[in-house]
């Protein structure tokens, strides 16, 4: 097994072995250059930058989170109002908290950088992280991001109370 495919590998262990296509997985982690060869499952391929993944999986959050919200009442069963989802959306989804989940899970050194990079910024281990749950989406589809929202304690603000409290 290759340096990328190790990445690959441990990147997947980490959101609890959830991907079937490990070239989706590399795209999530692929920072070097807008494509690079890497070797994924023993054969070289075409990988794209992450970014394209990374604005789905952005979207895929905000979408996922919000009618986790939706769903929510408060401590006296009533529907949460709108100002509290924009308190949940900047606390849980934020470049900051991404990166410090991401960090806590080990994200950080599955990143595939360019060799002038030495360390990954906050900002690259929460664009990782977003394209992680892009590639999660397109992969396994809502249920499998569900697995990794949970995974990351994204579902555990105070205010995501489920609906049959």
């Amino acid at each position: 097994m290759n340096f990328d495919d190790v990445k690959v590998t441990e990147a997947d262990q980490r959101l609890g072995g959830i991907f079937k296509d490990k070239r989706i997985c590399a795209e999530a982690l692929q920072m070097r250059g807008p494509v690079s060869l890497m070797v994924v499952s023993g054969a070289y391929q075409k990988i794209e930058s992450n970014k394209r993944l990374s604005i789905l999986g952005d979207a895929v959050l905000t979408n996922s989170l919000c009618n986790i919200w939706y769903a929510s009442q408060d401590n006296k069963g009533r529907p949460q109002p709108p100002h509290v989802w924009t308190t949940i959306r900047d606390k849980l989804l934020g470049n900051d908290s991404l990166a410090r989940r991401g960090k806590i899970i080990g994200i950080q050194d599955c990143i595939i950088m360019s060799d002038g990079t030495p360390v990954p910024s906050d900002s690259m281990i929460a664009i990782t992280l977003k394209a992680l749950v892009g590639g999660v989406y397109r992969d396994g589809g809502q249920e499998a991001v569900d697995k990794v929202i949970s995974t990351l304690g994204l579902d555990k603000h105070d205010a995501l109370m489920p609906d049959s409290h």
